[in-house]
């Protein structure tokens, strides 16, 4: 069969459909931006021009111009949003899996403002009472501090870095953590109770995500050993148009400055940042990339117009040589 009648049958027609989603898939796979793809399209339409002559022209120029639209509105290329590209897919990896190296964790130190859950637990509930604070006379409001959890129960840690306990006086826990706070509140706990059981929380570990993520806003971490990876997490996710090989940390240093780091969600190596793991007050903002600056921008919408007429009129000309 001639070749030309051929590719205007039904049977041609679908092979050529199945060739063109083939080429747009590779496109998409490949094209970083619109203006790349469309030079990408022009070159197509040079080499196959032959082939969408013949009695189905129409219905040809209306397949190629449904699946380029398709490919031109959603050039986002898979390798862009996947994480940890470094990682091999070999065999060993499947069976015996490969150790990653990460940072030290060092653990959470009090700051002031921050809200300490404190509990002092001895077999006599009265006495329990005493040395405790009742849910209806809380020292702390979710008034008193940002982001502060609903219906918060502890001692809010002044600007000289003390806290007060009932019956046990004033602690200093600046600096300190929960459980060199906890052996300090045991040991003047001990004094006055037999074997008192302490426990101490940090009642506001709040971090903050921002930017192209499912769900931004501010999570408070039930633990005190968390990262990066777990605030992301948190928070949804991020969209397919958050750029994975620069996440930005911005941490509070002392209350007086902050420091900023990045991360490459790409590579493992982020896990062995010193800013991997997180500490009270941490944003976590995650810049969009430009196709979503592209997505929201007016005239970006009017330069893909132009683009499409440019190609239908490109289509037609080929049509008639």
């Amino acid at each position: 069969m001639d070749k030309r009648r051929y590719l205007g049958t039904s049977k041609g027609t679908k092979t050529n459909c199945k060739f063109l989603l083939s080429f747009c898939h590779n496109l998409r796979d490949n094209c970083s931006d619109w203006s790349k793809f469309i030079m990408r399209c022009i070159n197509f339409f040079a080499c196959c021009k032959g082939q969408i002559r013949g009695s189905h022209t129409l219905i040809g120029i209306t397949t190629i111009c449904c699946v380029l639209s398709v490919g031109l509105f959603s050039c986002s290329s898979y390798k862009q949003i996947s994480y940890f590209k470094d990682l091999d897919d070999s065999s060993k990896m499947y069976t015996q899996g490969r150790s990653i190296q990460t940072a030290v964790y060092h653990p959470i130190t009090i700051q002031p403002d921050d809200i300490l859950q404190v509990v002092v637990s001895t077999i006599d509930p009265q006495t329990n009472e005493a040395f405790n604070v009742s849910q209806d006379d809380k020292t702390t409001t979710t008034s008193d501090v940002l982001n502060a959890p609903k219906n918060l129960n502890g001692y809010l840690v002044d600007k000289n870095g003390d806290i007060e306990l009932p019956v046990l006086g004033r602690f200093h826990v600046e600096g300190q953590t929960t459980e060199q706070i906890k052996d300090s509140v045991t040991a003047a706990a001990s004094k006055l109770l037999r074997q008192p059981v302490v426990n101490v929380r940090l009642a506001n570990f709040t971090v903050n995500v921002l930017g192209e993520v499912t769900h931004p806003g501010s999570y408070n971490i039930a633990g005190e050993k968390a990262s990066v990876l777990d605030a992301l997490s948190l928070a949804g996710d991020m969209t397919i148009y958050g750029k994975r090989d620069n996440v930005i940390l911005m941490r509070s240093d002392n209350g007086i400055q902050k420091k900023v780091a990045r991360f490459n969600l790409n590579n493992t190596q982020m896990m062995s940042s010193p800013y991997f793991y997180l500490r009270q007050g941490d944003v976590i903002y995650v810049e969009p990339t430009k196709s979503k600056a592209a997505s929201t921008d007016n005239r970006a919408t009017r330069t893909y117009a132009i683009a499409g007429s440019v190609l239908s009129v490109i289509l037609i000309v080929i049509s008639r040589l």
